[in-house]
């Protein structure tokens, strides 16, 4: 005979493994445990595989999952030297990343620029910029097109243009709230959407496609308590108007995922410790990645089920 433990006694057992609330029509689910005292720092998501892409934030490796199969769990797919950690990945083209790398060198911190190619036989990386002028963190980075990404230095609010053919770093945009908690940004034309983690706000303005220069004043899509501690997020792409934006975004500081809707903010999950990143899988369904703390049990990956996207 075969017996089966209700979710309730696996939850006390294994309180990692579940989470706090689930919004109507959402669950969720914890699909890999890294090892202790990992970080996942970002996700990308090629259209041209199940495989997901990811970035850690505690060691300068690439990952790759496919969440899709039983046996498709996490492994390193490419190391990068000179650098203890990578803080963020962008889709350039088809299976071509940008990739910010942290290193140290005489005490001093620096940021060096990447491209990872993953479309041949093996993958080969190329170092774009062995330092990003004097910038010490680059928190996250966006495909402004196939040569340009811009990257965001969140202790300060700003964004910086980067071209990877010329190598010329540009200051182009500054958080007009100045409050210098700049964290995830994303690029979808003709608008660069960002949140601020002090601030509570996800917002967006306008920018030149070539230069990046901003276009008007920033507009604010949603401010709210539920977002005081928003970090990266994932944009839902239905084909709607711009005016009905709609994003899922995760709260490092809450253990939370947020949904934005039509200027709403919606608590949809709680209880998933240290989220730092959200994406859509190539295969369907979203995706949640964590950090953890030194010497905890290491970041994960969780499943997200959605009543409508």
């Amino acid at each position: 005979m075969r017996f089966t433990l209700p979710l309730l006694s696996l939850c006390a057992a294994t309180p990692a493994l579940c989470v706090n609330y689930t919004a109507p029509g959402y669950s969720a689910q914890k699909l890999y445990q890294l090892a202790n005292s990992t970080w996942i720092s970002e996700i990308a998501s090629p259209e041209s595989s199940y495989e997901m892409r990811m970035t850690l934030f505690d060691r300068p490796d690439v990952y790759a999952v496919d969440p899709t199969h039983q046996h498709g769990g996490p492994r390193s797919i490419h190391s990068f030297p000179d650098s203890y950690g990578l803080s963020a990945i962008t889709t350039l083209g088809y299976e071509e990343y940008g990739i910010l790398a942290m290193g140290q060198q005489n005490h001093s911190t620096f940021v060096s620029l990447w491209v990872l190619r993953l479309n041949g036989a093996e993958p080969e990386a190329v170092r774009v910029m062995d330092k990003i002028g004097n910038i010490t963190a680059l928190g996250a980075i966006t495909t402004l097109s196939e040569t340009v990404v811009l990257a965001s230095q969140t202790a300060e609010g700003t964004v910086y243009r980067i071209d990877l053919v010329s190598r010329e770093v540009e200051l182009v945009l500054r958080d007009p709230s100045r409050a210098k908690a700049l964290y995830g940004i994303h690029y979808r034309a003709p608008y660069l959407y960002y949140t601020n983690y002090d601030e509570g706000v996800f917002a967006r303005m306008a920018i030149d496609p070539v230069t990046a220069a901003q276009r008007g004043a920033a507009e604010v899509i949603a401010r709210s308590e539920l977002l005081v501690g928003a970090d990266k997020f994932v944009l839902v792409d239905d084909g709607s108007a711009d005016d009905d934006v709609d994003a899922f975004i995760v709260n490092f500081k809450k253990n939370s995922l947020v949904r934005v809707r039509n200027g709403h903010a919606e608590l949809v999950v709680q209880g998933i410790v240290m989220p730092t990143t959200v994406q859509f899988g190539n295969g369907g369904g979203l995706y949640v990645a964590t950090a953890s703390e030194a010497g905890e049990m290491g970041a994960s990956l969780w499943s997200i089920s959605t009543p409508d996207v």
